[in-house]
Formats: C-alpha cells, sequence, structure tokens
C-alpha cells in the first residue's frame, strides 16, 4: 500500500480535507516516514503537504529529473481537483489543468449569482483575470495567474454560501496576496497560492458542514 504512487498522489490531492487531528497527523508521519509539527503550529499545512508530495515523487519513475517527476505530481493533483469542483470524477480535463480548475470554481460561482456577494463580483475577477493572463511569460507564472483566479472565485462561492464568514474569505485573500507581493519566486507563488486554495477550500467545507445557513460567527 505505502508503496503505491497513485496512492500518494490521491493523499496529496485530498489532504486538504483531512481533519487535523493527531491520528491525521500519525498516519502521515508513518507513510512518509516525515516527522511532522503539532497541528496547531502555523506550518503544519506547508509541511503535511510536502511531507505527502516529496513522497509521491519519490515513488515516481525514478529515472526521470525530479522536475519532471514533481510536475506529473502537481498537475495530477490539479486535474483531478477540476473533476471535482465539476462534480464528474470521470469528466475528461481538456486545457491546462490549473485553467480548467479556475474555471470549474468559477461555474460554482456563477451559480451562486442570486447569493452574490457585496464585495466581489465575478466580473471584477474575470477582469483581473484576464489582466494577469497578459502578464504571463511561462507556464509556471500561467499556474500562479490560474490559481489567483480559482482562490478569488472560491471566496466568492464562500461568501454566498456562508455570509458569516466574509471576514475569513477576506483574510484568506489579503494573506495571498501578501505572500505573492513579499515573494519574488515564481515557484514560490505557486506553492503559496495553492497552500491558500486548500485553506480556502477548508473554510468552504467546515463552514458549509456545520453552518450550513451561514448563521454561525
Amino acid at each position: 500500500f505505502n508503496r503505491g504512487p497513485v496512492v500518494a498522489v490521491e493523499l496529496l490531492d485530498t489532504s486538504d480535507r483531512a481533519s487535523r487531528n493527531e491520528a491525521t497527523l500519525a498516519f502521515i508521519e508513518a507513510y512518509t516516514g516525515v516527522s511532522l509539527p503539532g497541528r496547531g503550529m502555523a506550518e503544519a499545512e506547508s509541511r503535511i503537504r510536502s511531507a505527502l508530495a516529496t513522497h509521491a515523487i519519490a515513488l515516481l519513475d525514478p529515472d526521470r529529473e525530479p522536475i519532471d517527476r514533481l510536475t506529473d505530481v502537481v498537475l495530477k493533483s490539479i486535474a483531478e481537483r477540476a473533476r471535482i469542483r465539476s462534480g464528474d470524477a470521470e469528466a475528461p480535463v481538456n486545457g491546462p489543468p490549473a485553467a480548467v480548475t479556475a474555471d470549474a470554481a468559477r461555474t460554482i460561482a456563477t451559480g451562486l449569482f442570486l447569493a452574490a456577494s457585496p464585495t466581489m463580483r465575478i466580473e471584477e475577477i474575470d477582469r483581473r483575470r484576464i489582466a494577469r493572463r497578459g502578464l504571463v511569460r511561462n507556464e509556471i507564472q500561467g499556474l500562479v495567474a490560474e490559481h489567483v483566479a480559482e482562490l478569488e472565485f472560491l471566496g466568492f462561492v464562500v461568501e454566498a454560501e456562508v455570509p458569516s464568514k466574509r471576514a475569513e474569505v477576506a483574510a484568506v485573500l489579503a494573506s495571498a496576496a501578501l505572500a505573492r507581493s513579499l515573494t519574488p519566486s515564481v515557484l514560490e507563488q505557486a506553492a503559496s497560492e495553492a497552500i491558500a486554495i486548500a485553506g480556502m477550500d477548508r473554510l468552504r467545507f467546515i463552514a458549509r458542514d456545520t453552518d450550513p445557513l451561514g448563521e454561525s460567527g
């Protein structure tokens, strides 16, 4: 079981939806062989995903260059997220996975137009997305641009579904924007955006499960 690269990639892709309790951390430590910080530590989320990603890479074809293997893991993870957002686990991903995933998040957002957020508009997110695309010079920059769009569409979704989480959505978006502005490496920007997306997804699922009417504090 713990030698299967497919399982490793699936664990990486679904790690943001796992409960952050001691049992989960113990399992990930045993599975990856990496010691993790306590669940209350600020770096726990990134360390968990890093451990799973590193383990998945190690299980892939050892004759390929590490960056190629990392790319495979990342793209497969993004493609799987696109399928989850579309609601069809078997749907083919036609086009760049990050763009398809952002489009899927946009589709969810447009379905909530009757509960449109007063602080975010889909048209504004679209305009920013187009502007960022105009600045893209390579694939990794394109990945960051689409990740930002996906994050903003998700923010719209969370605000529409659970209005009481508006301040938390704003905090995630502001933190992600600050991280981008302070990080010169595009690779690090891509990683930080992926973590922000996981955080927004977690905020959405926790809010929806515990407060379906959006009335919690």
